[in-house]
Protein backbone atom coordinates (compact mmCIF):
# COMPACT_ATOMS: atom_id res chain seq x y z
CA UNK A 1 0.00 0.00 0.00
CA UNK A 2 1.44 2.86 -1.26
CA UNK A 3 1.72 6.83 0.48
CA UNK A 4 -0.84 8.24 -1.78
CA UNK A 5 -3.64 5.51 -1.14
CA UNK A 6 -2.60 6.45 3.18
CA UNK A 7 -3.16 9.80 2.67
CA UNK A 8 -6.55 9.20 0.84
CA UNK A 9 -7.81 6.62 3.55
CA UNK A 10 -6.91 9.01 6.12
CA UNK A 11 -8.79 11.94 4.03
CA UNK A 12 -11.88 9.27 4.39
CA UNK A 13 -11.28 8.80 8.05
CA UNK A 14 -11.21 12.49 8.54
CA UNK A 15 -14.49 13.04 6.72
CA UNK A 16 -16.16 11.06 8.61
CA UNK A 17 -14.67 12.36 12.24
CA UNK A 18 -16.05 16.16 11.08
CA UNK A 19 -19.12 14.99 10.28
CA UNK A 20 -19.77 14.65 14.05
CA UNK A 21 -17.30 17.54 15.29
CA UNK A 22 -18.27 20.55 13.50
CA UNK A 23 -17.50 24.09 15.77
CA UNK A 24 -19.54 25.92 17.35
CA UNK A 25 -20.74 28.80 15.19
CA UNK A 26 -21.18 32.43 16.73
CA UNK A 27 -23.44 35.24 15.66
CA UNK A 28 -22.00 38.34 15.22
CA UNK A 29 -22.52 40.99 17.65
CA UNK A 30 -24.04 44.45 16.25
CA UNK A 31 -21.78 46.30 17.66
CA UNK A 32 -19.25 45.38 15.79
CA UNK A 33 -20.86 47.86 12.65
CA UNK A 34 -20.30 50.78 14.97
CA UNK A 35 -16.52 50.06 15.88
CA UNK A 36 -15.39 52.17 12.68
CA UNK A 37 -11.91 52.98 14.05
CA UNK A 38 -11.20 49.21 13.92
CA UNK A 39 -8.75 48.03 11.41
CA UNK A 40 -9.53 45.07 9.79
CA UNK A 41 -7.96 42.27 7.78
CA UNK A 42 -9.74 39.78 5.24
CA UNK A 43 -8.19 36.42 4.40
CA UNK A 44 -7.95 32.96 3.28
CA UNK A 45 -5.93 30.18 4.06
CA UNK A 46 -3.84 28.35 1.34
CA UNK A 47 -5.63 26.53 -0.76
CA UNK A 48 -5.98 22.76 -0.49
CA UNK A 49 -6.39 20.34 -3.63
CA UNK A 50 -9.80 18.96 -3.56
CA UNK A 51 -10.46 15.46 -2.53
CA UNK A 52 -12.93 12.65 -3.40
CA UNK A 53 -14.07 11.97 -0.02
CA UNK A 54 -15.93 8.78 1.61
CA UNK A 55 -18.31 7.95 4.39
CA UNK A 56 -19.78 5.24 5.82
CA UNK A 57 -18.57 1.76 7.48
CA UNK A 58 -15.30 0.68 5.71
CA UNK A 59 -12.54 -1.85 7.16
CA UNK A 60 -8.65 -1.18 6.40
CA UNK A 61 -9.14 -3.67 3.25
CA UNK A 62 -12.33 -1.90 2.28
CA UNK A 63 -10.35 1.25 2.07
CA UNK A 64 -7.38 0.24 0.02
CA UNK A 65 -10.27 -0.71 -2.45
CA UNK A 66 -12.80 2.05 -2.68
CA UNK A 67 -9.76 4.43 -2.94
CA UNK A 68 -7.86 2.37 -5.90
CA UNK A 69 -11.39 2.39 -7.58
CA UNK A 70 -11.62 6.39 -6.99
CA UNK A 71 -8.43 7.04 -8.34
CA UNK A 72 -9.43 8.69 -11.81
CA UNK A 73 -12.11 10.85 -10.06
CA UNK A 74 -9.39 11.76 -7.25
CA UNK A 75 -6.82 13.09 -10.19
CA UNK A 76 -9.38 15.10 -12.22
CA UNK A 77 -11.12 16.77 -8.87
CA UNK A 78 -7.14 17.70 -7.56
CA UNK A 79 -6.52 19.36 -10.60
CA UNK A 80 -9.16 21.43 -10.20
CA UNK A 81 -8.56 25.29 -9.51
CA UNK A 82 -9.06 25.68 -5.05
CA UNK A 83 -7.63 29.71 -5.23
CA UNK A 84 -11.31 30.49 -7.13
CA UNK A 85 -12.68 30.72 -3.15
CA UNK A 86 -10.21 33.43 -2.19
CA UNK A 87 -12.65 35.86 -4.20
CA UNK A 88 -14.95 35.67 -1.00
CA UNK A 89 -12.24 37.67 0.50
CA UNK A 90 -12.81 40.61 -2.14
CA UNK A 91 -16.59 40.71 -1.62
CA UNK A 92 -15.61 40.85 2.41
CA UNK A 93 -13.58 43.98 1.96
CA UNK A 94 -16.32 45.90 -0.34
CA UNK A 95 -18.86 45.02 1.98
CA UNK A 96 -16.80 46.20 5.13
CA UNK A 97 -15.99 49.19 3.29
CA UNK A 98 -19.29 49.98 2.30
CA UNK A 99 -20.53 49.75 6.18
CA UNK A 100 -17.86 52.07 7.07
CA UNK A 101 -15.42 50.24 8.21
CA UNK A 102 -11.56 50.06 7.09
CA UNK A 103 -10.97 46.94 5.94
CA UNK A 104 -8.22 45.46 3.48
CA UNK A 105 -7.49 41.78 2.04
CA UNK A 106 -3.92 40.65 3.29
CA UNK A 107 -1.72 40.32 0.54
CA UNK A 108 -0.95 36.42 1.40
CA UNK A 109 -3.32 33.59 2.84
CA UNK A 110 -2.68 33.16 6.39
CA UNK A 111 -0.94 29.66 6.94
CA UNK A 112 -1.46 28.69 10.56
CA UNK A 113 0.72 26.11 10.18
CA UNK A 114 3.71 28.63 10.45
CA UNK A 115 2.00 29.84 13.50
CA UNK A 116 2.18 29.07 17.48
CA UNK A 117 -0.20 27.11 19.38
CA UNK A 118 -2.35 29.18 21.99
CA UNK A 119 -3.07 27.89 25.21
CA UNK A 120 -6.38 29.70 26.38
CA UNK A 121 -6.42 31.93 29.17
CA UNK A 122 -9.72 30.70 30.80
CA UNK A 123 -12.84 30.15 29.42
CA UNK A 124 -14.26 31.45 26.09
CA UNK A 125 -13.41 30.70 22.49
CA UNK A 126 -10.03 31.50 21.14
CA UNK A 127 -7.83 30.42 17.88
CA UNK A 128 -6.02 27.12 18.23
CA UNK A 129 -3.30 29.51 16.73
CA UNK A 130 -1.90 32.31 18.03
CA UNK A 131 -2.64 35.37 16.04
CA UNK A 132 -1.77 37.85 17.51
CA UNK A 133 1.60 38.56 16.43
CA UNK A 134 -0.57 39.67 12.87
CA UNK A 135 -1.60 42.56 14.91
CA UNK A 136 1.99 44.39 14.53
CA UNK A 137 3.35 42.83 11.36
CA UNK A 138 -0.30 44.09 9.27
CA UNK A 139 -1.29 47.04 11.33
CA UNK A 140 -4.87 45.44 11.55
CA UNK A 141 -7.40 44.81 14.85
CA UNK A 142 -9.39 42.11 13.82
CA UNK A 143 -8.69 39.69 11.49
CA UNK A 144 -11.47 37.62 9.55
CA UNK A 145 -10.13 34.18 8.65
CA UNK A 146 -12.33 32.41 5.21
CA UNK A 147 -11.42 28.60 4.22
CA UNK A 148 -12.42 26.15 2.39
CA UNK A 149 -12.53 22.94 5.02
CA UNK A 150 -13.60 20.22 2.76
CA UNK A 151 -14.37 20.36 -1.18
CA UNK A 152 -14.69 18.04 -4.10
CA UNK A 153 -16.92 14.81 -3.67
CA UNK A 154 -18.19 12.74 -1.38
CA UNK A 155 -19.35 9.15 -1.74
CA UNK A 156 -21.48 6.84 1.06
CA UNK A 157 -20.04 3.40 1.60
CA UNK A 158 -21.38 0.09 3.12
CA UNK A 159 -17.60 -1.50 3.38
CA UNK A 160 -16.24 -1.90 -0.28
CA UNK A 161 -20.45 -1.20 -1.39
CA UNK A 162 -21.31 1.83 -2.75
CA UNK A 163 -24.22 3.46 -1.26
CA UNK A 164 -25.38 5.68 -4.09
CA UNK A 165 -23.72 7.94 -6.33
CA UNK A 166 -20.63 10.73 -5.42
CA UNK A 167 -21.92 14.01 -4.33
CA UNK A 168 -20.48 17.22 -4.25
CA UNK A 169 -19.06 18.89 -0.93
CA UNK A 170 -17.81 22.04 0.02
CA UNK A 171 -17.57 23.34 3.65
CA UNK A 172 -16.32 26.56 4.26
CA UNK A 173 -15.62 28.23 7.64
CA UNK A 174 -15.35 31.89 8.80
CA UNK A 175 -13.95 33.23 11.61
CA UNK A 176 -13.56 36.90 13.12
CA UNK A 177 -10.78 36.50 15.58
CA UNK A 178 -9.86 39.94 17.74
CA UNK A 179 -5.63 40.58 17.62
CA UNK A 180 -5.43 41.71 21.00
CA UNK A 181 -6.62 38.88 23.04
CA UNK A 182 -6.98 36.15 20.55
CA UNK A 183 -10.79 35.26 21.13
CA UNK A 184 -13.33 34.45 18.36
CA UNK A 185 -15.46 37.08 17.62
CA UNK A 186 -17.51 35.38 15.57
CA UNK A 187 -17.61 32.10 13.45
CA UNK A 188 -19.37 30.61 11.13
CA UNK A 189 -19.93 26.62 9.95
CA UNK A 190 -22.36 25.11 7.89
CA UNK A 191 -24.38 22.03 8.65
CA UNK A 192 -22.72 18.82 6.74
CA UNK A 193 -26.03 18.57 5.10
CA UNK A 194 -26.25 22.24 4.06
CA UNK A 195 -23.16 21.83 1.65
CA UNK A 196 -23.82 19.04 -0.28
CA UNK A 197 -25.57 19.02 -3.72
CA UNK A 198 -26.17 16.44 -5.90
CA UNK A 199 -24.44 15.57 -9.33
CA UNK A 200 -27.08 16.14 -12.23
CA UNK A 201 -26.51 13.62 -15.03
CA UNK A 202 -24.05 10.60 -14.75
CA UNK A 203 -20.83 11.60 -13.00
CA UNK A 204 -19.11 8.30 -14.39
CA UNK A 205 -17.59 10.67 -17.21
CA UNK A 206 -13.86 10.05 -16.89
CA UNK A 207 -11.28 11.75 -17.82
CA UNK A 208 -12.80 15.02 -17.57
CA UNK A 209 -15.86 14.57 -15.46
CA UNK A 210 -17.52 17.07 -16.74
CA UNK A 211 -20.69 16.94 -14.90
CA UNK A 212 -18.57 16.53 -11.43
CA UNK A 213 -16.83 19.37 -12.32
CA UNK A 214 -19.94 21.59 -12.63
CA UNK A 215 -21.79 20.15 -9.43
CA UNK A 216 -17.85 21.33 -7.34
CA UNK A 217 -18.06 24.50 -9.22
CA UNK A 218 -21.59 25.40 -7.50
CA UNK A 219 -20.79 23.73 -3.96
CA UNK A 220 -18.19 26.16 -3.82
CA UNK A 221 -20.14 29.06 -4.99
CA UNK A 222 -22.71 27.54 -2.19
CA UNK A 223 -20.23 27.90 0.22
CA UNK A 224 -18.98 31.65 -0.79
CA UNK A 225 -22.52 32.57 -0.41
CA UNK A 226 -23.13 30.65 3.06
CA UNK A 227 -20.13 32.92 4.48
CA UNK A 228 -21.65 36.12 3.14
CA UNK A 229 -24.94 35.60 4.23
CA UNK A 230 -23.94 34.19 8.00
CA UNK A 231 -21.76 37.83 8.47
CA UNK A 232 -23.61 39.93 6.12
CA UNK A 233 -27.15 38.98 6.14
CA UNK A 234 -29.01 37.92 3.03
CA UNK A 235 -29.73 41.17 1.21
CA UNK A 236 -26.93 41.34 -1.70
CA UNK A 237 -25.21 38.64 -0.61
CA UNK A 238 -26.25 36.37 -3.89
CA UNK A 239 -25.30 39.28 -6.06
CA UNK A 240 -21.97 39.57 -4.82
CA UNK A 241 -20.98 36.20 -5.30
CA UNK A 242 -22.07 35.98 -9.03
CA UNK A 243 -20.03 39.09 -9.83
CA UNK A 244 -17.43 37.95 -8.73
CA UNK A 245 -17.57 35.28 -10.64
CA UNK A 246 -17.51 37.18 -14.21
Amino acid sequence: MNMSTLCRMGAAVLIMSLIGCAPARMSLKPSFWKETQLKVGVATLPPQKFAAYRAGSEGLMDMAINSAMSDSLEAHLQRMDASKFAAVADQYVERLTERGLNARKLDKPVNPNLLRSFTAPGSGEFAEKDMRPLAEKEDIDMLILLSLQQCGTIRKYYGFIPLGAPEAICVSKGEMINLKTNEIAWRAYPEMSDAILPIEGDWDQAPDYRNVTRAVDRAMSQAQLFLLKEFFGSARSGAAVSQSRR
